[in-house]
Formats: structure tokens, C-alpha cells, sequence
């Protein structure tokens, strides 16, 4: 049976638990850095991340992060902290600098920013885009990183790609994260399947006006740079 952050056994009810028992996988594993137990840290941050993967934060490089560093515990206990932190209060929808290792903001480069974060004045909604797709799992950050790329600050909304490779993943995304506003599934796979999970992603999730363009995300249109 699946462990959680403080090392007991999941029960299936926890996982319909979704959002509401997130903070506390990372309140748990907060605890375990700070402890500087780092073959514990390991294994409770093993089964975390993969239900990380439903979520656009703290996203790959945050993870790698945790997980690379071997040697300097105090350095991944305030990185934990930093991402509880954050993900209790939000503060990942608007603050581009929450996205990566450094706290200051000002060093944060263009190509790595999430969608025209810290732009633009005012608050912009923010929500995640839910991509069903048979795109290699390797190539996703990539992906990501070009969607990055096409923001402008114009933009209404402030949005993040989440890339899963099956209806099955799709469906646990859906239980799992609560920023998700639209699913958008590949044509190849919807082609392969039956109607009927389609229907099931589009009754679990919302349409956002304007209707999206019938295309596969993942085709990414070269950017014109030289305006």
C-alpha cells in the first residue's frame, strides 16, 4: 500500500480527499527536512511527487531541486518551506519568482517565467489547462517552456499547461487539482478511445470563454520575435 510524507499508509478515501489533504503531505514532509533525516526525506518525497505531476506548481525544476540536492539539508528545508508557503497562499498565480529556486524575483529570466507572471499590473485570473496528449512524457517541459514563450502581457489570463499521457492520469488530475478550467485532449487520442471518456473529462472540467482554436496544443507555432 502507498506511503505518505510522514511514512503511514494511504488510504483510497485520502486520495478523494484531494486539495485538502495536499498542504498537509507538504506540512509532513516540511517536518522531515527540518529533521534532516535525508533517506526519510527521500522516500516520503517519492510518492508526493507523483501526484505533483497533476499540478503546474511547484512543477519539474522545484522537484529536481528537492530531490537533487544530497548534501545541504538546511538549503531543501526552506525550499519545503518556501513551496508550503506558497501553495497555501497562492502566491504562485501572480509571483513569477515563486517558480524557481530564488527568492528574489529580479532573477528570474524570461524563458523559464510561467505565463506573463509580474508583466502586467493589476490581478489577472489564473488557471491551468489540462493537456491529454501521447506527446513523450520527456518532451513536456519543453512543450511548457513554448507555451511560456507565446504569453504577452495583453493577455487576460495567467495560465499553465499540465500534460498527462492517458485518460487515466486525466481523470486523477481532475480529482486532484482545483486550478484545472479546461481539458484539451489530443486528436490522436481521442480518435482511439470511445466517446464516452471524453465526455467524462468535459463534465469534469470548466469551458472558459473564448472557445479555443480546434488545433493539438502541442504543435507549438514558431514566435515571432522580431516585433
Amino acid at each position: 500500500m502507498p506511503q505518505g510524507a510522514d511514512g503511514q499508509a494511504i488510504q483510497i478515501d485520502r486520495f478523494f480527499a484531494g486539495p485538502g489533504s495536499r498542504g498537509d503531505q507538504w506540512r509532513s514532509l516540511v517536518e522531515i527536512a527540518e529533521a534532516g533525516d535525508r533517506a526519510k526525506f527521500d522516500a516520503a518525497l517519492a510518492p508526493l511527487a507523483v501526484t505533483e505531476a497533476f499540478h503546474a506548481y511547484p512543477g519539474p525544476q522545484l522537484l529536481a531541486a528537492l530531490r537533487d540536492n544530497k548534501s545541504d539539508t538546511r538549503a531543501i528545508a526552506a525550499l519545503a518551506r518556501r513551496i508550503l508557503r506558497t501553495l497555501l497562499t497562492g502566491a504562485y498565480r501572480q509571483n513569477a519568482g515563486e517558480w524557481t529556486e530564488q527568492e528574489d524575483e529580479s532573477a528570474v529570466t524570461a524563458d523559464v517565467l510561467p505565463p506573463t507572471l509580474g508583466r502586467t499590473e493589476g490581478h489577472r485570473p489564473y488557471f491551468e489547462v489540462l493537456i491529454v496528449t501521447g506527446v513523450p512524457a520527456t518532451r513536456w517541459s519543453a512543450l511548457a517552456t513554448e507555451w511560456r514563450r507565446l504569453r504577452r502581457p495583453p493577455d487576460q489570463f495567467v495560465y499553465e499547461p499540465v500534460f498527462v499521457g492517458s485518460f487515466e492520469d486525466a481523470f486523477c488530475a481532475t480529482v486532484l487539482n482545483p486550478n484545472l478550467a479546461w481539458a484539451w485532449l489530443a486528436s490522436a487520442l481521442l480518435n482511439a478511445f470511445s466517446g464516452e471518456p471524453a465526455i467524462a473529462i468535459e463534465h469534469a472540467t470548466l469551458q472558459l470563454e473564448p472557445e479555443a482554436p480546434s488545433c493539438d496544443p502541442c504543435d507549438v507555432p514558431a514566435v515571432d520575435r522580431s516585433a
